[in-house]
């Protein structure tokens, strides 16, 4: 068994990994991995102009001074992660969603029946909960198969299971807050938008949850997908929420009409798990297909028009948005399993982070915008360094206070 959830690991492979004592001082904190990543050679060329050439280049020179910008810097991505942590039993499963970054700086990850927390400031790791006995303390079967932060409100998690349960959680005083039920399968999805949390299963049902009441369930929409819904995202101003399945279609519902999607989009040719709204277009959506489609696309809601489709030549398992930086990020599986930072909008390809050695599931972006987690089906997590952090945390919302 083993012993730890994450360690520091010696180099950029997960072969003879070791675990030791999880909250063991000479792990913590986590040793950053520093690398240079270009060397401009400061020396001059050893090449010296003839003397009837030194007017025609000095004047030259001028001239390109003149018209050259100034302070235009190129882009440039980190070449290896600043750190890697060991995720042992991260469920190799494309239709999960198995990571989230909460607002308050806690990465929250679901591995196997267990839910760990590793904090952004400190550096520790706890496990939140574990779902490997049930209630009489028999052993259980049961796993955690999706997970989602409030956006408005520090350390409320939503951790959705294999039994078709749902848990709400203060991460903060790790108290269970309550159940919610509604499924009759696996909770595959879940997405929140203020005091709504929204649930989608292998049931191919969307349930929308008012978490404030006790009677949790406003609307319950049945068979919304023909299979499992896979990706579940609110759009940041909450208007409208994307569904995508593994029936290979894409849904766009608007918040006040939750029976009906107000679009059904059929342009990919596998499931469609990652979704992602663009934070300054509140009407653009990106989606990724899987093996079989290998396109990510972009939308606009507004129009139901497709504004671009990219052929990624491998399965798009996430997609992130880079506000800071006004890039969109991807992550991919077979063939290549890498990472794909793009300019927006126009889709030129900036770089590509790889080390993982299988699929790249699942990506979250830290709340300051600094920092890219990714978490491989070769079990590990990667934190990519994307910039300076960013300082942007908005009002508290107290919408559970009742509920405890």
């Amino acid at each position: 068994m083993k012993e730890s959830l994450f360690s520091n690991c010696s180099s950029f492979t997960t072969n003879d990994i070791s675990y030791p004592s999880l909250f063991s001082q000479e792990n913590l904190p986590f040793a950053s991995t520093t690398l240079k990543v270009l060397n401009y050679n400061s020396q001059s060329s050893q090449y010296q102009p003839l003397p009837i050439l030194s007017q025609i280049q000095k004047a030259h020179h001028s001239l390109a001074a003149i018209a050259k910008p100034k302070n235009v810097q190129k882009r440039i991505l980190p070449t290896a992660p600043e750190r890697i942590l060991d995720a042992p039993d991260l469920c190799d499963d494309y239709y999960l969603n198995l990571i989230d970054w909460g607002r308050d700086n806690v990465l929250a990850v679901c591995l196997g029946a267990s839910l760990y927390l590793w904090n952004g400031e400190s550096k520790q790791i706890s496990q939140l909960l574990s779902s490997d006995r049930d209630a009489a303390g028999n052993p259980s079967s049961t796993t955690l198969t999706s997970v989602a932060y409030s956006k408005d409100r520090d350390a409320t998690l939503a951790v959705g299971f294999s039994d078709s349960m749902i848990q709400l959680w203060d991460t903060a005083k790790n108290v269970q807050i309550r159940k919610l039920a509604g499924h009759t399968n696996r909770v595959s999805s879940l997405s929140w938008n203020q005091w709504i949390l929204t649930s989608g299963g292998r049931d191919s049902a969307i349930i929308h949850h008012d978490v404030r009441i006790q009677d949790s369930i406003i609307t319950k929409v049945d068979n919304a997908h023909t299979q499992e819904i896979c990706g579940l995202k609110w759009s940041p101003d909450g208007s409208q929420l994307a569904s995508g399945s593994n029936d290979n279609s894409l849904m766009v519902w608007d918040v006040n009409l939750l029976n009906t999607p107000r679009m059904v989009i059929r342009e990919h040719k596998a499931a469609v798990k990652a979704l992602a709204w663009c934070p300054w277009q509140s009407q653009t959506l990106a989606s990724g297909g899987g093996t079989a489609d290998r396109t990510m696309k972009i939308w606009n809601t507004g129009t139901g028009t497709l504004v671009n489709s990219i052929d990624t030549e491998s399965q798009v398992c996430a997609i992130v948005w880079n506000k800071s930086k006004k890039e969109i990020i991807s992550s991919h599986g077979f063939l290549h399993n890498q990472i794909t930072v793009r300019k927006w909008p126009s889709l030129e390809v900036v770089g590509e982070m790889k080390g993982h050695e299988s699929r790249v599931l699942h990506l979250v972006i830290s709340p300051d915008e600094s920092t890219l987690v990714s978490a491989g089906a070769d079990e590990t997590l990667r934190f990519w360094k994307l910039g300076e952090a960013e300082t942007c945390k908005s009002k508290n919302q107290s919408f559970l206070s009742d509920l405890r």
